[in-house]
């Protein structure tokens, strides 16, 4: 095992947040850093935001998700509302999470800067 080094004054650990949807009104609000494509046996986009409180979050696109988060730009302020769910047609599948997504733009006109990105 190797030796914890000594972490420079001011620095911070990056580790983002999976942030899970559990019930109707949850909320994100914060900063679009990035979006993750999916990649190998992951399904599903990726998108990184940064809160207010520095903390980054790790939100997992949906079906619902993806098409209204692909509009706002990197670096954009977005708010994620938790709608309702509601029961889809089919016998054996979830229920169908539905969100109301805003945004605005960031005063960087929707350009993230790099000290943002959490590598």
């Amino acid at each position: 095992m190797s030796k914890q080094p000594a972490i420079p004054e001011g620095f911070q650990s990056v580790e983002p947040t999976p942030f899970k949807w559990e019930k109707p009104g949850d909320t994100v609000l914060g900063t679009l850093l990035y979006r993750q494509d999916p990649e190998g046996e992951i399904n599903n986009m990726r998108y990184f935001i940064k809160e207010e409180d520095g903390s980054i979050l790790l939100v997992w696109g949906t079906k619902v998700l993806d098409p209204k988060l692909q509009l706002i730009p990197d670096g954009g302020q977005v708010f994620i509302h938790f709608r309702e769910e509601k029961q889809t047609n089919k016998k054996f599948q979830n229920k169908t999470k539905l969100f109301d997504v805003y945004y605005k733009e960031s005063p960087t006109n929707g350009e993230g800067s790099e000290e943002d990105l959490p590598f």
